[in-house]
């Protein structure tokens, strides 16, 4: 018996599914009942700010594995841009409700500005009967690529954004 049998026995033993033990207060609470992106850009969040929950992300982050890993030696004339934040995210998000119709979203602590009458209605909604998931991913910001007129990796800065996913279980 080799091993990829090995594995394969242990497959044909009958595991209890978790889900079907489950009673349907909890099955429901697994599902998703919404889930959106919304890009601070969406918010009109002032630029500045933008920059200043980036800044923030990155020195809160305990990996900082910046241009995902990769150096100016290892960017070839099929190598595309990549970003120096890409990897940057946070879980600290917080939607605090004024009124109806109206929440801010702070990052990080930071007041990055107030959803849309829309969103602030929809996330008002699900926040008062659902779990909610949300992240931030720094996008934009400082990037390298490769320049084929200096035949090298060159350093470039886009304006910062970020993008939050948002999920209500």
């Amino acid at each position: 018996m080799g091993l990829f049998d090995f594995f394969k026995k242990k497959d044909d033993k009958k595991t209890p599914n978790v889900a079907e033990s489950t009673d349907a207060t909890e099955s429901a609470q697994e599902t998703i009942q919404y889930e959106t992106k919304i890009t601070a850009r969406e918010i009109k969040a002032d630029p500045v700010t933008i920059k200043e929950i980036v800044e923030k992300m990155v020195e809160e982050d305990p990996f900082k594995r910046f241009y995902n890993g990769k150096t100016a030696e290892d960017f070839t004339p099929l190598t595309s841009r990549i970003y120096k934040y890409d990897n940057i995210t946070t879980v600290n998000v917080d939607f605090v409700h004024k009124e109806k119709g109206r929440t801010l979203v702070t990052i990080e602590g930071i007041p990055l500005g107030f959803l849309t009458e829309e969103q602030a209605d929809t996330i008002q909604q699900y926040h008062s009967k659902y779990l909610l998931t949300a992240y931030v991913y720094a996008t934009d910001g400082p990037y390298m690529e490769y320049d084929t007129e200096t035949e090298a990796a060159v350093e470039k800065e886009a304006p910062y954004g970020l993008d939050m996913y948002i999920q209500f279980t």
